[in-house]
Order: C-alpha cells, then structure tokens, then sequence
C-alpha cells in the first residue's frame, strides 16, 4: 500500500479538529486542493496562528529508498519526543 492512499484515506474532515488546529487544517486544505497535500512553496507561515507553528514539523518523505528529510522542526517537539 503506497503512503500516497494511506494519506488519502485517513484524512480527518474539515470541523472534526478544534481551536487553532481547525484553522490550520482549512488553511492547508485550502492550499493542497486536489493534491495529496500542498506545494512548499505556496505555504505561508505567517497564515498560521503562532502557537501552533513551535509544534509542527515539515517532513519530506522518499518511497523508494524509504527516507525522511526534515525542512522544519518546532521547538516543542524536541520537548514532546524527547529529542531533535
């Protein structure tokens, strides 16, 4: 199964979300349309509410080989996971 059809599918709906993450999800729904999910380079950081940006992270994901390249990390992730 491709990761491609598991993003699809597991997609949570617009509303189902609360507080500022219903905002960022109908901004990034917004921006990705049709796509699996938006171009990088139409994201905007200034579109989101600044407490949420220190919990995400942007992460390129390879199929084949499977690898992961970080473009951003939040600083409250290294606190949640434990580590950078």
């Amino acid at each position: 199964m491709s990761l491609s059809y598991e993003t699809v599918n597991k997609m949570p709906k617009a509303g189902a979300m609360t507080g500022l993450l219903n905002d960022v999800f109908a901004y990034w729904e917004e921006l990705r349309g049709d796509l699996v999910t938006p171009p990088w380079r139409a994201f905007d950081w200034m579109r989101l509410p600044p407490a949420v940006i220190p919990w995400c992270a942007v992460v390129d994901v390879h199929e084949d080989p499977l690898d992961f390249v970080y473009r951003f990390w939040g600083t409250a992730r290294t606190a949640l996971q434990g580590r950078d």
